[in-house]
């Protein structure tokens, strides 16, 4: 079973010990999700992941083999955000949460759109061929909104 340490990082953060620690080394919300990003890359679930606001301004980043690389994605996401504008017209609950756009070669690219750090912003990622990865991208996510909070 694969074990990652976004679920470690949140408890550990929140425990006494955590905090104090925390206090001390006073990590920035960007390295904790850089760091979790990376351990997915590293492992080869994700080949890159990117967040950055609906301005195209870089929040946090790790790419591995930059099969697509962030300028192609970030030109995808404002394409997209366009889309999800038109869609928020036909009601407010239409709105894409999640665009998946999967080639021939089973290699995808995951748009997900949230609200974290007081402003709109995209999570996108490259997933290999044969790989799952919501439940990767949900922790990653959960991750992201816990940092933002704090």
């Amino acid at each position: 079973m694969l074990r990652l340490d976004f679920d470690k990082i949140n408890r550990k953060e929140l425990s006494p010990e955590g905090i104090a620690r925390t206090a001390k080394i006073q990590e920035s919300p960007q390295d904790i999700i850089e760091r979790a990003m990376q351990q997915i890359v590293q492992l080869g679930h994700f080949e890159e992941v990117y967040l950055f606001t609906e301005d195209a301004l870089p929040l946090a980043r790790a790419d591995g083999q930059k099969q697509v690389g962030i300028e192609m994605i970030i030109e995808s996401a404002i394409l997209l955000l366009g889309l999800q504008e038109i869609t928020k017209n036909l009601g407010p609950e239409s709105a894409p949460s999640e665009v998946v756009i999967e080639g021939n070669n089973n290699r995808k690219i995951v748009f997900r759109f949230l609200e974290c750090f007081g402003k709109s912003v995209i999570l996108a990622f490259v997933v290999p061929p044969r790989k799952s990865f919501r439940g990767l991208a949900n922790r990653l996510e959960n991750l992201i909104q816990k940092v933002s909070v704090s």
